[in-house]
Parts: structure tokens; sequence; C-alpha cells
């Protein structure tokens, strides 16, 4: 009987496993008719077939997980370097990290590392940063540092000696900070004692170092403060110094030497004794705490990491700039500007509801170097457009009448910026891209800085040679121009004609005819 009741049991459930396999079976062989099978680990793509057409055969395949690549057509090998040069990209940067150095011994309070770059001249630009720094007594910032002959960190080969670091024009670079506001030696630093503490001899434990590590102190020289060109150099060499600092590790330690989360706590602390200009705002742009003199830190001061910055002139856009190259997009020229664009809050405006309209802005210098008879140039070129299906608008700026968030606006909204060579046609940093920059260049002057710029940002450069205004020439018995009379370019007016003045001005500004949202026929 028991045999019996179990043979009956398990006959049963062969019976019903069988039965629910064939059901299973049903519903994929269904599924399979009505073309439904899909993929579990990514969707199906059907191929020539749509959905919609019940009656149609659909064929299903499985995309892989991971996609094919292209052609080999399409994977272009690039074979010569690339054309802009590893100075105006982030090679730079990468050199300046490789090439840290150290120059206190392992045991000093105070550490310094300086960071070094060759130039193709073989000459060499550096920054340097060091670490637990005091105001000292006789207004010097003091490291307490115990001088070793100084090797690179990352090779461990001898670096060059403090004492040939490079100085640089109107008394500015690291050499010159150093021989005038840092003192580097051996022994206790003069830290003032805390604030609940009245002497060193109420706490024993007092630090004779300087202990305020998140704290970064930015030691500025400047060259000027009124030419934009001169000091936009400095801010960037300011920003690419800060670059570098944070793609660099501490030494032993997987933290980076400085933070973005570090700028509430850095400070830029002015040395020269020069107005502050009207860019003096831009040193904001890495250090949240005000900027300050000297005069205003009090002795015995713990300044926590001091911070020597690459020098303006030391700026790889200043370098070669009496050659043409090639370079079209510079990734550090480019990062800069947004940063500046941010910074002054200066947002696009919608081109697309003026697409029938260009914009130039001509740079009205007031003193020196003007282009004689401007203001009758300029109504000559709105006459050449008076009939136009192009709606010209033509500025005629003085920048120094207006501040420098609005200037840099007025530029931004603008599709053609020329002038007479000048610290003005900086102000390409704030072009749209694509472009138009014009400069007119004294007579015989081949200075290509403003056309290598224009460039490094993707935008159309045009450029003429002036001529001597006649009231700047001497001549012979017959009237021949002979001569300039005593003077230089820097001051010298530059004189051209109508002709050749409304012609070059048409040529950018039809270089932008089909730019943008803007859609014109050339002719």
């Amino acid at each position: 009987m028991i045999y019996q009741l179990l043979f009956t049991r398990r006959h049963f459930t062969t019976v019903l496993s069988s039965l629910l396999i064939s059901v299973f079976l049903l519903g994929v062989l269904n599924t399979f008719q009505h073309g439904h099978v899909r993929s579990s680990m990514w969707p199906g793509q059907k191929l020539g077939f749509d959905d919609n057409h019940g009656n149609e055969e659909t064929v299903d395949t499985m995309i892989p997980l991971e996609p094919l690549q292209p052609p080999n057509d399409y994977q272009v090998v690039v074979d010569e370097p690339l054309p802009c040069p590893r100075r105006l990209q982030t090679a730079y940067l990468e050199e300046l990290r490789q090439s840290r150095a150290a120059y206190c011994s392992a045991e000093s309070p105070s550490q310094l590392t300086c960071f070094h770059s060759q130039k193709s001249d073989s000459t060499i630009d550096s920054f340097c940063v060091g670490e637990h720094g005091v105001l000292g007594t006789k207004g010097k910032f003091e490291l307490s540092c115990e001088e070793i002959v100084p090797y690179t960190i990352e090779a461990n080969e001898t670096a060059q000696t403090l004492d040939m670091l490079k100085s640089y024009w109107y008394e500015t670079g690291p050499r010159v900070v150093f021989d005038q506001y840092v003192e580097a030696k051996k022994g206790e630093l003069a830290l003032s004692s805390p604030p609940e503490l009245k002497s060193q001899e109420d706490d024993e434990s007092a630090p004779s170092y300087p202990t305020n590590s998140n704290h970064y102190s930015i030691l500025l020289k400047r060259e000027g403060s009124v030419n934009l060109w001169h000091c936009l150099m400095e801010i960037m060499s300011l920003s690419m110094t800060l670059d570098v600092l944070q793609m660099t590790r501490q030494r032993g330690s997987a933290d980076t030497m400085l933070k973005p989360a570090d700028a509430p706590n850095t400070q830029v602390i002015v040395l020269d004794d020069k107005e502050n200009g009207p860019f003096f705002d831009l040193w904001g742009l890495f250090a949240q705490k005000p900027t300050i003199r000297l005069a205003e830190v009090p002795a015995g001061t713990d300044m926590g990491t001091l911070i020597i910055p690459l020098a303006g002139a030391s700026n790889p856009v200043w370098q070669d700039d009496w050659e043409p190259n090639n370079c079209v997009h510079s990734s550090l020229l480019e990062t800069f500007s947004r940063r500046v664009l941010r910074y002054l809050h200066v947002w696009d405006a919608d081109k697309e509801q003026e697409k029938d309209k260009i914009v130039v802005t001509f740079i009205d210098r007031r003193s020196g170097r003007r282009l004689v008879d401007q203001e009758k140039l300029v109504a000559a070129l709105e006459r050449r457009y008076a009939d136009s299906p192009v709606r010209l608008e033509v500025h005629l700026v003085d920048f120094a009448a207006i501040p420098f968030a609005q200037q840099v606006q007025l530029v931004r909204d603008s599709d053609v910026l020329a002038g007479v060579h000048g610290a003005g046609l900086t102000h390409t940093l704030w072009l749209r891209e694509p472009s138009a920059v014009v400069e007119i260049l004294p007579e015989g002057f081949m200075h290509k800085g403003f056309r290598n710029l224009a460039g490094a940002l993707g935008h159309e450069y045009f450029s003429t040679h002036g001529n001597v205004p006649a009231s700047d020439v001497t001549g012979d018995s017959d009237g021949g121009r002979i001569r300039r009379r005593k003077g230089d370019w820097h001051t010298e007016d530059v004189a051209l004609d109508e002709e050749r003045f409304v012609e070059l001005m048409d040529i950018s500004i039809k270089s932008r005819f089909n730019s943008g949202s803007h859609n014109f026929d050339v002719n």
C-alpha cells in the first residue's frame, strides 16, 4: 500500500512538471512569433522594419555592451607636433609640476619649494612656495630653513640655486621678491604670541614657528597698474601658478599643495606702492580674502604658506611675439578668458534676435598713437554700409572712461574688434569665437603679439601698416618725405587714407557675413 502511494505521488509530480514545462515552451514560442524577444543585457534594435507593421516579419539584433568603433579612416593619427606651441597648452603646467625642487633640509620647520620652466632661449622662469612663513620685525617674510644643495623632487637632480632666479623689468619676479622681501635662514622665527597668550613664558608649549598651515599668502610685486596687457599677463601668470599647485601632490601625501576649497583662506599681499588701478579687483579671481598692502600686516604675523608667483613678463604668451605662429586654440588662454568672464558675470547676448546686425568696436586711443582723423574714417565706413542689408553698428570707445566689467561686456557683444596697435587689443581675450580682430600697426612695426593672440583664441585677424603723419616727417626742397622726426612708435600717431581704411574694415566685416546666425552674401 505504501509503495503504491509513493508511486502514485511520484507519477503525479512527473505529470505536473511536464505540464509546466509545456506551458513555458508554448509561451516562449509565442513570443518569438510576435518578435518581442529582447536582450536582458541591452535593448534590442530593429533593422529595417517598424513595430507598427504587425504583418511583417521582424528581425531583432542585440547591441553589444562595447559599441564598435567607426572605420579606421576616422582614427586620425597626428604625426607632427600640435600647431599650438607646448608653452600655450597644459603641457606648460605639466612641465612646471615635474620641475619642483627642494631648498630646505627635511628637518627644517619651514620648507621652500620652487618650480622652474626653461624657455627656448635657455632662460629659466620660476615661482616658489614657502611653507610656514612669518612676517619678521624688519619687514621681511621669514622662513626657518636650513639651506641645502637644491634638488628636483621628482628626478632627484641638482636644481638651480636661489641666487640664479631671474629678475624682470620694472623690478618684478621671484628674484626681486626674495632679495627685498623674503629671508630664508636657520633658526627660530619671530612669531607673535597667540592672542590668548601674553608672552612665550605663559605657555611653554607655544610653537616657535607658524602653525597657520591653512592660510595662503600671495606675495605680489606688480609691473604697474594701468596697462591692460601688462596687468592681465601678471594676473594670468598667477592663475597658472595656482593651477600648477592644484596639480602637484604634497610630498608623501595624496593631497595636493592647493585646492579650490582653499580660496577663502587665500590672500593677496601687494608689496609695491603703485595705485590699485582699474583691474585691481581681478586679483579676487583666486583669493577670497581682501587684497591688502604689506603695511597692513603686523610684524610677527603667521602667514601660513607663502606663494611667490610667476612674473607677468615670464608669461608664455610673451614669448616669440615677434614671430607668427600657427596656434588655433590655446587651452591656457581660453581657460583664463572663461575664468574672467565668469568672475565678472559677463554673459552672451542672444545674437539670434539681431542676426541682421554686425557690431564693430573701434578702440579710441586718447594718449598717443592715435589714428589720425579716425572720426572721419569711421563715418566713411558707416556710409559704405548705409544701403546694405547688413545693419552695421560701430562703437568708437575710449575704454579708459568706462568700468572694466563694462569694457569686457561691450567687447563680448562685438563681432569685430579694431584699433591701432596697443594694450586695448588685449580685449581680444573676451571676443566670442569666432570673431575678427583688426590691427593698424605703426609704419615698419612688425610685432606679431596680437596676431598670435587672436589666432590662439580662434579668431580671424586682419592687419595693415599706417604711415607717419605729415606733421611727424621732414622733407627736402622738393617736398618729398625723408625721415621721421625724433620719436618712436610708442607715441607717434598713425595715418591711414580713407580708401585703405574702409577696405581693411570691409574685409573684416565681410568675414562675419556667414558666421554664427549671420547670413549675408558678400557682394
